[in-house]
């Protein structure tokens, strides 16, 4: 889980933290950053008079803005399924930015955008690495 010990981000044990015990039963953790996305591309297609009919390829990019992160763990105790939430910034980057692409037929791609900024702040990362983020899927636009 995290921790915010004088304006750093520090990974621990959720045993070590004071609202949890080693005895509880962890199930899962989360930390959720969520993000206001702006993308713009630049898209090329095989036949221009039929788009919606057509092989494509775009790459482009994307500028993201956070409002909102917490963390999110579930636990069992004394039997129960329980689970916390804390709402809070964690230092995670205001301001997100990156690159993105996509290959596709008609409505159907597949895209992949990998993140130019860091999930933390600077050096506000204690006990493990800032990662850059990265993610791929399938999309279907029909409209």
């Amino acid at each position: 889980s995290f921790l915010d010990s004088g304006n750093l981000t520090v990974l621990k044990p959720i045993a070590e933290l004071a609202r949890f015990d080693a005895t509880m039963n962890f199930k899962q953790t989360q930390l959720i950053a969520n993000y206001i996305d702006i993308p713009l591309e630049f898209r090329i297609n095989s036949r221009k008079s039929d788009p919606k009919r057509s092989f494509f390829i775009a790459l482009g990019g994307k500028v993201g803005f956070n409002f909102h992160a917490k963390t999110k763990i579930k636990f069992q105790e004394f039997g129960r399924s329980k689970t916390y939430k804390e709402k809070y910034h964690w230092n995670i980057n205001s301001f997100r930015y990156g690159a993105l692409a996509r290959i596709g037929y008609g409505p159907i791609n597949a895209w992949f955008y990998y993140s130019g900024s860091r999930l933390f702040r600077g050096n506000k990362a204690q006990n493990m690495q800032n990662p850059a983020m990265w993610s791929f899927g399938l999309s279907l636009a029909t409209f």
